[in-house]
């Protein structure tokens, strides 16, 4: 008698994610029609992106930019599952593609979210 386990398991090694191997969760490919609808999102996944607790006080550094300690991270992230209005972040297309600038701009205005 075989082990059906065997069968269903196989895409997944001792190494692997199951949740990201399934894009499930903060996994799965997201399309954004509006600027406020990503706001939210950004909102909610940052600190999980960076693996905190809640998004930094430092997020932005002197020049009111995200920091660059910070950017890198998040930057993978959005090019590798977001995009906005069926075009992806890493096009270059995307009419926010500089999500940098938009993020940055939403944080400076509510202070209160960091």
């Amino acid at each position: 008698m075989q082990i059906v386990r065997e069968y269903i398991n196989e895409k997944f090694t001792e190494d692997s994610d199951p949740i990201h191997d399934m894009s499930i969760g903060l996994y799965a490919k997201r399309n954004f029609h509006t600027e406020e609808e990503f706001l939210q999102f950004m909102k909610s996944v940052i600190p999980i992106i960076l693996k905190v607790h809640e998004i930094p006080k430092n997020i932005l550094g002197k020049d009111g930019w995200i920091n660059r300690k910070y950017f890198n991270a998040l930057n993978i992230f959005l090019e590798k599952y977001v995009s906005y209005k069926n075009i992806s972040l890493k096009s270059g297309r995307c009419e926010i593609y500089c999500w940098n600038d938009i993020v940055s701009d939403y944080l400076r205005k509510n202070k209160q979210l960091r």
